[in-house]
């Protein structure tokens, strides 16, 4: 049979004109003619008395449009989907849909497909879909009724009230049971002072060490910046330390200093600067002073601003350290003094970078991934010395702020500035005295 390409529309779905539609076959599954059940969207399992919701999509086979319906049936009762039926054009799809409550047993679920060529439905495809019944854990209501009982009168059980009185009794108050409150008062306590707890603060004060100038006969045969000195900037302190040695021991000196330094490392803390001193007026011994700038290790006390004083760098513990298995004749040594301060980062010139680079090649990669770890080994080996330098002065530019202008250049700029307040006010002056009131000249007669 060739569907016409007009087609008049159905009076009603395939179920409301039961005589019009073929016997429903559900033995014959496959791609109907025209039709085309293509999915059919169910649960494959649902509780007693659940509603279930079933959604059938059917494309159109046919080259133009056609009227396009959907039936099914469980439990032996037909039902249609709605809409009732609906016009499907050349390979678009329709979705019908219909819901049902779950009944208490498994059941399998048809469904039809039909298309209306005037004057009749026909039956064209068909598909079946398996639900089962959802077991239910405990005790499970299956139904409740309400029953109400009328009684003409209440049943009589062995004494039966035959008649009754109401007395009452006055009573000027009401029984006391257990402990009752017969009056209050309120009792202010004023307290001048809180009570003290412990050592209680009685006054502070600020105890401030500095260094005097160095003597003139003490000269400087070296001077050392740690590379990360120009990357910190914060709370710092400084120690200066002398001790005397006999003549042609300066190799001693240098290394009693560098253990001094090393020592100082191990104890947790960060050198930044040092400068090391010699005295050599005398003829027999010569004086050395080691002045260090370091980060105080997290945790650690100080002078100034951090504390009073530095009991876990002991500087004496240090020295003797320092000194190692080293066996010469010390004349005289001691701690001259130990402050805080503010580190301030020195500039960092390429002269120093170039340095770097010729003493460790591998200083400045690993001073980047230190303080950048989102770069790797491998990616900074893979770049030339140019950038590993542009690097280090991008993290240079961030980490340490910029100094502004030096004094000069603000006074310079305040200098002109008075100047030229000074002009102004000398030109108004003038112009004013110029500009005066005239006075009148008298007749004469």
């Amino acid at each position: 049979m060739t569907l016409a390409v007009r087609q008049e529309s159905p009076p009603a779905g395939p179920l409301d004109v039961p005589e019009l539609v073929q016997p429903l076959n559900p033995l014959e599954i496959g791609i109907g003619a025209y039709t085309d059940i293509v999915a059919i969207d169910a649960p494959a399992e649902a509780e007693a008395g659940q509603t279930v919701n079933i959604q059938v999509a059917v494309k159109n086979l046919h080259t133009t449009g056609i009227y396009i319906a959907c039936m099914g049936r469980y439990n032996g009762n037909d039902f249609a989907f709605s809409p009732e039926y609906a016009t499907v054009y050349w390979g678009q799809t329709q979705t019908f849909t219909y819901s049902f409550p779950m009944p208490s047993h498994d059941i399998t679920l048809d469904v039809w497909s039909f298309y209306w060529a005037d004057p009749n439905w026909y039956e064209d495809d068909h598909e079946y879909v398996d639900i089962k019944l959802k077991a239910v854990a405990g005790w499970r209501p299956l139904d409740s009724a309400t029953v109400r009982v009328n009684v003409s009168a209440p049943p009589v059980v062995g004494w039966q009230l035959l008649d009754s009185a109401t007395v009452g009794v006055n009573v000027g108050a009401p029984p006391v049971v257990g402990w009752q409150a017969l009056a209050t008062i309120s009792i202010g306590v004023t307290v001048g002072a809180p009570p003290v707890t412990g050592w209680l603060l009685l006054a502070t004060t600020t105890v401030g060490v500095a260094a005097g100038p160095l003597p003139p006969e003490y000269e400087l045969i070296q001077h050392v910046i740690d590379p990360w000195a120009y990357f910190y900037e914060g709370d710092a302190e400084t120690a200066s330390i002398t001790f005397t040695l006999i003549k042609g021991t300066t190799w001693l000196a240098r290394d009693m200093a560098n253990r001094f330094a090393e020592e100082l490392a191990e104890r947790g803390s960060q050198l930044l600067e040092g400068e090391f001193y010699k005295d050599a007026s005398s003829i027999i011994q010569d004086r050395y002073l080691v002045k260090v700038s370091y980060v105080v290790p997290a945790g650690a006390g100080g002078i100034g601003a951090i504390g009073w004083y530095i009991p876990p760098i002991v500087w004496n513990i240090i020295f003797y350290a320092a000194l190692g298995a080293l066996v010469v004749f010390l004349v005289s040594r001691a701690v001259n003094w130990v402050k805080s301060m503010f580190y301030s980062p020195p500039p960092l010139s390429e002269d120093v970078k170039r340095e770097w680079q010729v003493e460790d090649p591998e200083l400045i990669p690993r001073m980047i991934i230190a303080l950048r770890p989102e770069y790797t080994p491998e990616e900074l080996a893979g770049k030339t010395d140019q950038e590993l330098l542009d690097i280090l002065d991008e993290i240079y530019e961030e980490e340490v702020p910029g100094k502004g202008w030096p004094w000069y250049i603000w006074a310079t700029i305040a200098g002109v500035g008075i100047a030229g307040s000074w002009a102004a006010v000398t030109a108004m002056r003038a112009f004013a005295r110029k500009k005066g009131p005239e006075k009148k000249k008298e007749a004469v007669e």
